[in-house]
């Protein structure tokens, strides 16, 4: 661990800037990083885990629904440290304005989406 260094994806190569305006900047790019295995459990792969994680308790502890993302696993030196952000947009209105987004940021319709989930 005493050579650790942040990725170079992380640290020191460019993002392809996708859209901009006065207000802000969005950034993208792809890179596979290690994330963290969050299941409540002792891990026997604990760094084999999701970036995204959901979960809906079906009422059984107040019937909420909980949606996080996972920071890359990074080992970081003491002192040192790193950013992790998450962006959550809550859309709401008729069906076809919400298919006109989920295509247009998913790539795929609400049919897609539902028919995936009843498997």
């Amino acid at each position: 661990m005493e050579h650790w260094q942040t990725p170079a994806a992380l640290d020191t190569e460019p993002f392809k800037v996708v859209t901009k305006s006065t207000e802000r900047v969005v950034c993208q790019k792809n890179i596979h990083l290690v994330t963290v295995n969050s299941m409540w459990e002792l891990q026997k792969q604990p760094y084999r885990g999701d970036v995204v994680n959901s979960y809906n308790d079906g009422g059984k502890l107040g019937k909420f629904y909980e949606l996080e993302s996972s920071s890359a696993a990074l080992s970081l030196k003491p002192g040192a440290s790193a950013t992790h952000r998450q962006q959550t947009m809550h859309f709401q209105g008729d069906e076809k304005e919400l298919d006109t987004i989920a295509k247009a940021a998913l790539g795929v319709g609400l049919k897609d989406i539902r028919g995936a989930f009843k498997h």
